[in-house]
């Protein structure tokens, strides 16, 4: 158990009144269930011999160092506001007011939230995709280069690897390349807080050589759900500009509790991150290897790489931890098989696009839990019957399509802005962020011209069972919305 945890128990369990913050005072009346006696023994704030995250000299520093050492990172900071305040953190203290910074398109709508707190300029990757399944590969060594070098004003290029769908980019060859170009490296790797345990796991970001990296340790490993870590690496980044951002963005009264469990996953880690590993690659191998027989049901995981775009890989594959669930159109719609797995079997996926589900896959996960989900998808896969599906099953996209940037994002913000329907919005500048989610992806940010394709995209995801955030609904309709424009001068 880590120290945290153990001290908290120790203080919990003493007879020490609580003349202090949080309200609840560890009551323990009749009116307290047991959640919550137990969860109030532990509840605290910065007390005497508690350390404070902001000012770290005690447990809290001697806990990031645990994890700094486990992630190989020079500097590793706990954040309990998600990885989310890590990628404002990061953001701001490497790009300065009014910068630029080079992105992946398909980058967390957190990024976006930064570029309008810094009134900087985004400049856009977009990334390399399936274009049978609309799934996303990334970046490629050469895109990065050659928008560096066609920026020289861009210090830094912020990156999102791996993929919500777990694919992964080349990041110590990008790493590399920008070093030489006196270019910062900031990866958003969220999803990628257990890469490197294993030898059949890609590269950790920070090992590749990222001057940045933000991880959520609640996405892939045992801790719980708003924990997430920052690690920060070389000399290219200010450690004073860092730490004034944290102390901006993150939370002056830090849950213990969420602290504890970080201590915990990595102390687990340290401890039994083999074992761990080697039994999920055993239980990940057999559910694939069981899932063989699956007819109308197609799988994307490890251990069935895609064919890439040109300047990638050959082929390339998620990560051990993503599985993907494309149903044949002509037999069942994505919407359909994740509402099917969540109320009749009981087995709840990640998310669902218009073409595939998406379930996370992670070192906790049960023997049992495969067998369900294998025999779930066996018999949904023999059931399955022909159907009229006339949608259209993929809205295509070509790679350099992005709407036409009017405006910067801070400058879009300072206008005066109207909600305006989806058909009479067509044209006019865009004043809010709208995004598909999950993952979060934009498709619209501030200040750039709405089109007709982006309605139409926008029509199709919520008329296949989509969650689109940015909008207002007109009526209970599938193509009836308002969005927030910039008025007409």
């Amino acid at each position: 158990m880590g120290i945290i945890d153990d001290m908290l128990t120790e203080y919990g369990e003493s007879d020490a009144y609580p003349y202090h913050m949080p309200g609840h005072k560890r009551y323990e009346g009749e009116e307290t269930t047991r959640f919550w006696k137990e969860y109030y023994k532990r509840d605290i704030t910065e007390i005497d011999g508690f350390d404070d995250l902001h000012q770290a000299d005690g447990i809290l520093k001697e806990a990031m160092e645990r994890a700094a050492q486990l992630y190989h990172s020079e500097h590793t900071y706990f954040l309990v506001n998600g990885s989310t305040v890590g990628v404002l953190i990061a953001i701001m203290a490497a790009v300065p007011q009014g910068g630029s910074l080079i992105m992946m398109r398909s980058s967390h709508k957190s990024a976006y939230h930064a570029l309008l707190l810094g009134g900087m300029h985004g400049i856009y990757l977009p990334s390399g995709m399936d274009a049978a399944t609309g799934l996303e590969f990334g970046v490629t060594v050469d895109q990065v280069i050659r928008m560096a070098e066609a920026h020289p004003e861009a210090g830094a290029v912020f990156l999102t690897s791996p993929t919500y769908e777990g694919f992964s980019m080349p990041l110590r060859e990008i790493a590399e390349e920008l070093h030489k170009r006196n270019r910062l490296l900031i990866v958003d790797a969220a999803h990628g807080a257990h890469f490197g345990m294993a030898d059949y796991l890609p590269e950790n970001a920070v090992d590749a050589g990222a001057d940045i990296v933000i991880h959520s340790l609640h996405k892939t490993l045992p801790s719980p759900t708003q924990t997430a870590l920052l690690h920060v690496n070389g000399s290219r980044v200010r450690i004073s500009q860092v730490e004034r951002y944290f102390s901006v963005f993150q939370t002056t009264s830090p849950s213990y509790i969420l602290m504890a469990g970080i201590d915990e996953c990595i102390c687990m880690l340290q401890s039994s991150k083999e074992r761990f590993f080697a039994a999920f690659y055993r239980k990940r191998k057999k559910l694939h290897d069981s899932l063989a027989g699956l007819k109308r049901i197609r799988i994307v995981d490890a251990f069935t790489p895609l064919s890439s775009p040109d300047g990638m890989l050959d082929c390339v594959a998620p990560e051990m931890g993503k599985l993907m669930l494309i149903p044949e159109q002509e037999y069942m719609t994505a919407r359909e098989l994740y509402d099917i797995l969540r109320v009749q079997y009981h087995l709840q996926p990640e998310m669902t696009t218009p073409v595939y589900v998406l379930l996370i896959l992670t070192i906790m996960d049960t023997e049992e839990g495969y067998r369900r989900l294998s025999e779930a998808l066996h018999e949904i896969d023999n059931n399955m019957e022909k159907i009229d599906n006339t949608k259209k099953y993929l809205m295509k996209r070509s790679k350099g399509d992005l709407p036409e940037a009017v405006y910067t994002i801070a400058e879009a913000d300072a206008m005066e802005g109207e909600w305006i329907s989806s058909k009479d919005a067509i044209g006019r500048i865009s004043q809010g962020i709208v995004a598909v989610y999950p993952p979060g992806r934009p498709l619209l940010v501030p200040g750039e011209r709405i089109t007709e394709q982006v309605i139409e995209e926008l029509k199709y995801s919520r008329s296949s069972g989509c969650e689109v955030h940015g909008i207002a609904l007109w009526e209970e309709a599938p193509d009836a919305f308002r969005l927030l424009c910039i008025c007409d001068r």
